[in-house]
């Protein structure tokens, strides 16, 4: 399973976070503040997060301090994952994203990028949502209607294309191989169940005084619970051809 091969991180006595030998070159596409980078990074991965939001950035910055790590096992920059032309060719042992390529404008230009930077044979697991598609009913247009609204709010335009298979044909396309799935909806409805009860109240106060498009998290985490704006939470896990298999021989492109 996909998220297996990372859930080994978890484990403090693992030596191999992620299924990478310590040491192994990882880029975290849109890393927000920094804290998975920093978790990855203190199991012996040697970290790069990527991010445009300044405010992201500082608060990345303060953690890796706090954190006390190395030096140069986790570095934070300034750069758009659209554009990656400065990072040299097979660079990465890996490349994830957790719940940012919803807001690519161009996600195929940003697996392309990500495809370039990895190494032969390296790996790219994504994070992500999809949504279903439009029933053609009243209801499922609704639905469709309510998620775009929020989509629109928060800045996530590929996340209003991401119909279940978007993914995958993605990574198709831009040349990956090896391509597993995994729904972990069932893992994830814990928490928005928590997120539902914490902000159902204020919910009702923000639509009351149409207040939405300054707490777009907010209508999100109810609507997504309710079924309003309906998702599924996915663990994408792709591999660049190449590389060596187990016995030391190259791996053969299909």
């Amino acid at each position: 399973m996909p998220s297996a091969a990372w859930s080994s991180a978890s484990s403090p006595a693992s030596a191999s976070p992620g299924g990478f030998p310590r040491g192994s070159r990882v880029l975290d596409a849109g890393c927000g503040d920094g804290q998975v980078a920093i978790f990855l990074a203190s199991k012996g991965l040697r970290l790069t997060g990527i991010d445009v939001m300044v405010r992201h950035l500082q608060n990345s910055w303060r953690n890796i301090r706090k954190a006390g790590l190395p030096a140069g096992q986790v570095e934070v920059l300034y750069a758009d994952y659209h554009h990656l032309e400065h990072i040299p060719d097979a660079l990465y042992d890996g490349v994830y994203t957790m719940e940012t390529l919803l807001h690519a404008t161009d996600p195929a230009a940003a697996l392309a990028g990500f495809f370039r930077v990895l190494r032969p044979g390296g790996r790219l697991v994504l994070h992500e949502s999809e949504h279903p598609e439009d029933t053609g009913d009243r209801q499922g247009r609704d639905k469709v209607e309510k998620t775009a609204a929020i989509n629109e709010l928060a800045a996530m335009p590929t996340n209003q294309v991401t119909a279940s298979g978007f993914y995958r044909k993605l990574l198709e396309d831009t040349g990956f191989v090896d391509i597993e799935e995994e729904d972990l909806s069932e893992n994830i409805r814990p928490l928005a169940r928590l997120i539902y009860a914490i902000e159902i109240v204020p919910y009702y106060i923000i639509r009351l005084f149409r207040l939405d498009r300054y707490f777009v998290n907010v209508i999100a985490g109810v609507r997504g619970f309710t079924g309003e704006s309906p998702w599924s939470y996915v663990v994408i896990d792709a591999t660049k051809p190449g590389g060596t298999s187990e016995d030391g021989s190259e791996k053969k492109e299909e």
